[in-house]
């Protein structure tokens, strides 16, 4: 029998916080390269990993009120490795702290909104700090510095990382397979990665990586909005009845899709029928267009519009677009070997090649047409990654993935001297001006700055090194970008030892962190439903 529990107060906090304590212990213990890995079981298979974000994801408390605030920290996780692609055990082992500390604070009568306030307005101010006086731009060297530390010093697998990423830059894609054989390595071929996911988490298939992966599928270009079955219905039917396309799994490009629709095709899923997957069309307005007549040249098929002399009732088996393979995830979709005409994608890219040297220079125009032709001629990089069994085919994979997520970041938003030292450096700089309030604010803004230094004494612990306070408190006081490296146990200029982190990695794990603490601490009521024992 189900009943409901009321918890208030600092009963109900703490029991949250037990819950965010085991979550945030299990990810710590997988950060830096002192960081050991994590084993865990999902269906009949036993996985190792040394990903924070997917150790995240399997944490489950038995307890009810406790998987609630292991939930909280998780989501703290994921946000930052969706904005980021990394920081997620940062982010984790700060939430941690600053709710703890928090906790101490509340216990002796201080204000939780205003404590909130503070954490909030000074995790600002240091990210802010650190984007106007310590980031800087990123060079080639540093990115296969990155990927070596992302990577746990693997100079095979980083090397095939910063390739591929100095490779496809930020326009292009980079999809990771297993390798037929124990060995790793690249490919570059044909493909176009655009900016829109899946439209309903019925639709994976791979659920370790919330990703829909379908193998040959039909495509349908369709600039037409879907706003009910009787549009639909006749693709289906095609799809279902045609001898040649039956079985294939079909996947729906639309400018948008109804409620009514897309129910169908979650239900069509589901029952097994037709196995569908659909996004939005990538852009807005006329950049859409644009966008699906670059997917129209790659992916071949036909591209239905309104200007179109015919409907989806006459669809033909050539109107179908298609590829080699479609990997869909929650932010993106990538398109492997179109099957579009390589003469008509080649002429293409030289009309628009002509329509950019026509631009003014340093005009928009010309930047768009930039990155549509990079896209379309840089194709997709793959890696097949290769492992002695499925344990550590599955281990590698996750630290490519963070790899090739911290590299891309890094790109797009310039790096910071690594290892912890950053964080732990502006603990004890006095120069940096806080936003001040009331005694509570003033508490919550002092709560985040002794906190920084956590992920520095977490790397340290982790690799077993002797009195970790004395040397974050070396570090604090060294000048410019002088820390500690884990791996040598040397004080070295960071920049010059290659040990740096991504700048987006640092500022999403510190405002992720101080908005998740924060929820934590301004929760008064907890309702929980939980069995009884009779």
């Amino acid at each position: 029998m189900i009943q409901q529990n009321i918890y208030m107060g600092n009963e109900g906090r703490k029991k949250l916080l037990n819950g965010v304590k085991k979550l945030a212990n299990a990810v710590s213990s997988t950060l830096g390269p002192g960081g050991r890995n994590v084993i865990y079981r999902m269906g009949n298979a036993t996985y190792i990993t040394k990903d924070g974000v997917t150790v995240a994801r399997h944490v489950n408390p038995p307890d009810v009120l406790e998987k609630m605030g292991a939930d909280i920290i998780r989501q703290a996780s994921e946000q930052s490795a969706h904005q980021a692609g990394d920081g997620t055990s940062t982010s984790a082992i700060l939430t941690e702290a600053i709710a703890s500390e928090g906790m101490k604070l509340i216990e002796t009568g201080y204000n939780p909104i205003s404590i909130q306030r503070g954490v909030i307005s000074a995790a600002k101010t240091i990210a802010n700090y650190i984007e106007e006086n310590i980031k800087q731009e990123c060079s080639p060297e540093q990115i296969h510095q990155i990927a070596l530390v992302s990577t746990n010093w693997d100079k095979e697998i980083a090397h095939l990382v910063s390739e591929a990423v100095e490779k496809v830059g930020l326009d292009g894609s980079i999809t990771i397979n297993d390798s037929r054989s124990n060995e790793s390595s690249s490919q570059f071929i044909a493909g176009l990665r655009v900016p829109r996911g899946w439209m309903s988490s019925y639709f994976v298939n791979n659920t370790t990586k919330q990703e829909c992966i379908l193998e040959n599928p039909l495509i349908l270009l369709s600039g037409i909005k879907l706003t009910n079955n009787q549009q639909i219905m006749p693709i289906l039917q095609k799809v279902f009845n045609t001898k040649e396309l039956r079985g294939r799994p079909l996947f729906i490009i639309a400018p948008d899709i109804e409620s009514e629709v897309l129910q169908t095709l979650v239900i069509n899923k589901i029952k097994g029928i037709i196995n569908i997957c659909a996004i939005k069309c990538p852009g807005y307005g006329d950049g859409m267009k644009r966008e699906m007549e670059d997917l129209e040249v790659t992916l071949g098929g036909t591209y239905f519009t309104e200007l179109l002399s015919r409907d989806f009732n006459s669809i033909r088996e050539d109107d179908f677009a298609t590829c080699e393979k479609i990997v869909c995830d929650k932010r993106y979709t990538t398109f492997l070997k179109g099957g579009g005409n390589p003469q008509r994608l080649k002429e293409h890219i030289d009309l628009l090649k002509e329509e950019r040297d026509n631009c003014s220079p340093g005009s928009w125009e010309e930047d768009v047409l930039n990155k549509r032709i990079a896209k379309l001629a840089q194709g997709v990089c793959v890696l097949n990654i290769g492992g002695n069994s499925e344990s550590e085919l599955n281990e590698i994979k996750d630290r490519v993935d963070d790899a090739v997520c911290a590299c891309q970041a890094a790109l797009r938003s310039g790096v910071i001297p690594g290892g912890g030292s950053v964080l732990a450096k502006i603990k004890e700089n006095k120069s940096i001006k806080f936003e001040t309030g009331d005694e509570s604010f003033n508490a919550g803004v002092n709560l985040m700055r002794k906190v920084l230094d956590i992920p520095l004494k977490t790397l340290l612990e982790n690799a077993g090194v002797e009195r970790p306070d004395v040397i974050i408190e070396k570090v604090a006081k060294a000048k410019g970008s002088i820390g500690f490296d884990i791996k040598t146990q040397k004080f070295v200029d960071m920049l010059e030892a290659g040990i740096i982190d991504p700048f987006s990695v640092c500022r999403c794990a510190l405002e992720n962190a101080a908005a998740s603490a924060g929820l934590i601490l301004t929760t008064e009521t907890f309702l929980v439903d939980e069995q009884s024992e009779k």
